[in-house]
């Protein structure tokens, strides 16, 4: 009995080497962690004066929601603990797979670290990263040295972060990115759910398309929107070749490349110290066409003043740039057009802004004022050089009439006229074809001395200060000289004589109506949910 007793014993130990360090696979079931292992080898070893099992080739550790696979393992029995290297895999069973060269796994915390290499795998989006912490319960992991999510088209990327599996969704922060076959988005804090497609960004933003040319930032944050392609900011620009456009709320249509700004909206050009401001705007990219309307001012610096435009509406058209001109756009102004600048007013339908040249173009009974001046004409040009008004063309119907000391009125009329500007006052005036004119003359002691009517095919006059010192008449003048007994109320007055100055625009009038001051829009909140 004993004999066979020592056979049992040795044959029992030779079983035990065969299963420690055999090919086949040995399996452990561990009642109090409620785990299966399996490998190629199985150990039973001490660490620390804690005994552990050490698993080697092919492991496979079963756990109640989920697999781990590694090339070697150990599992610490009294604390409950499972390290892992080597290609280690974790299988979900909602299907979702965690990928790594090491693991840290508490069983009673339910916590998995992974180190070096991780990607994590869900059915929505990929996500990668070199240090990743996951609770298996909660389904939420934690990132940090950098991590990259992959989604569809978007890649966004950051420092550190966390992901949810159970919602879908993922905060990024510090130097976040977001990109995409369409645009790039930097940020500080970014929100997005996989499922919903919906982006929530904090802190200061910048989205730049992918061709460089539009530019979108805001510090205040905003929701994009993927699914629909749509995207919200608060207190945001949004830069194009020509013109920077602000709002107070900026929604962006990246399917229709249709940019709108809601609430204390500002166009401004890069170029030409041109600045419109309103309650709301629209930039169509495709189109190169920006608008603003709404209580619309637009402010042009000039070298000493400022020139002040309203309406209710402007439309700036992008066209290409040409030589010498970076910014080659035009400005179109409708509806109620009105112009102040200290010493010169204005009025008129319509009115067009050309950048390139730095002239505009009013039209539709156009009445202006210069100093004690009164113009008119069909059709109006002025131009600027050096951010001074250097030249006004009225075209068609041309008219220059201006009150004296005594109330009567000079007057002066032809086809088309020329004033030319000198520190912003007329200094002189050149009128071309069918030239009139009506002076009063005023002696030294403001005594009426007669009137001057005159007709010729040209007529030149030099000014200063408002004050006429000089005229020449060319071309067949023929003049009649009344004196003042002899003036008839028919004869002060040419045949397109209307005094307008009830109509002059106020500094209050036109300043006053701009600068987007209602605030009707509705209010952006963002989106807590995200």
């Amino acid at each position: 009995m004993a004999r066979s007793s020592g056979t049992f014993r040795r044959l029992y130990g030779k079983f035990l080497l065969f299963l420690l360090f055999s090919g086949y696979t040995v399996a452990y079931a561990q009642e109090k962690a409620k785990a299966n292992f399996s490998a190629k080898q199985l150990e039973s070893i001490i660490i620390d004066e804690e005994p552990c099992r050490r698993l080697i080739g092919d492991v496979m550790i079963t756990l109640e929601k989920f697999t781990i696979q590694a090339d070697r393992a150990v599992y610490y029995s009294q604390k409950r603990l499972i390290s892992a290297q080597g290609k280690v895999k974790i299988v979900h069973e909602d299907g979702a797979v965690i990928t790594a060269d090491h693991l840290f796994y508490e069983e009673d915390s339910q916590l998995a670290k992974l180190r070096r290499h991780v990607v994590y795998k869900s059915d929505t989006a990929t996500f990668y990263t070199d240090y990743f912490d996951y609770d298996m319960e909660a389904k939420q992991g934690y990132f940090g040295h950098g991590g990259k999510l992959v989604e569809g088209d978007n890649v966004l990327t950051s420092e550190y972060g966390q992901y949810s599996d159970l919602d879908k969704s993922a905060v990024f922060h510090q130097n976040v990115e977001l990109v995409n076959q369409a645009y790039t988005i930097q940020c500080d804090t970014l929100y997005y759910n996989t499922v919903t497609k919906i982006a929530r960004f904090e802190g200061f933003t910048k989205i730049t398309s992918q061709d460089g040319k539009h530019t979108l930032t805001t510090h205040e944050g905003g929701e994009y929107d993927a699914s629909r392609q749509q995207s919200t900011f608060a207190q945001s620009q949004v830069e194009t070749k020509a013109y920077t456009l602000y709002g107070d709320l900026l929604r962006a249509d990246q399917a229709t490349q249709v940019y709108t700004a809601t609430g204390h909206v500002k166009l401004v050009a890069k170029e030409g110290d041109v600045i419109i401001a309103g309650d709301y705007g629209q930039y169509e990219k495709e189109k190169g066409i920006a608008q603003v309307h709404g209580n619309t001012l637009m402010t042009k610096i000039l070298a000493e003043d400022i020139l002040y435009l309203s309406a209710d509406t402007f439309v700036a058209t992008e066209k290409e740039p040409t030589e010498g001109h970076t910014d080659n756009t035009t400005l179109h102004a409708y509806a109620n057009v009105k112009v102040y600048k200290e010493d010169f007013q204005g009025k008129a339908d319509t009115m067009i802004y050309q950048s390139a040249d730095a002239t505009i173009a009013f039209h539709g009974d156009p009445i202006f004022w210069s100093n004690k001046s009164q113009l008119t004409a069909d059709s109006v040009h002025v131009l600027f050089r050096d951010k001074s008004l250097h030249e006004m063309r009225m075209n068609t119907r041309a008219f220059i009439a201006s009150e004296d000391a005594l109330g009567n009125y000079n007057q002066l009329q032809g086809r088309n006229m020329v004033a030319s500007f000198k520190k912003d006052k007329i200094d002189c005036i050149e009128v071309d074809g069918n030239a009139e004119s009506i002076f009063f003359f005023i002696e030294d002691d403001g005594q009426l001395k007669g009137m001057n009517h005159l007709q010729c095919g040209h007529i030149h006059i030099d000014m200063e200060e408002e004050t006429i010192t000089g005229i020449t008449f060319r071309h067949k003048p023929l003049g009649i000289f009344y004196p003042p007994q002899e003036i008839s109320e028919e004869a002060k007055a040419l045949k397109h004589f209307n005094w307008r100055i009830s109509e002059r625009p106020t500094r209050q009038e036109v300043v006053e109506h701009g600068y987007g001051t209602r605030e009707t829009y509705k209010e952006f909140k963002l989106d807590q949910k995200y």
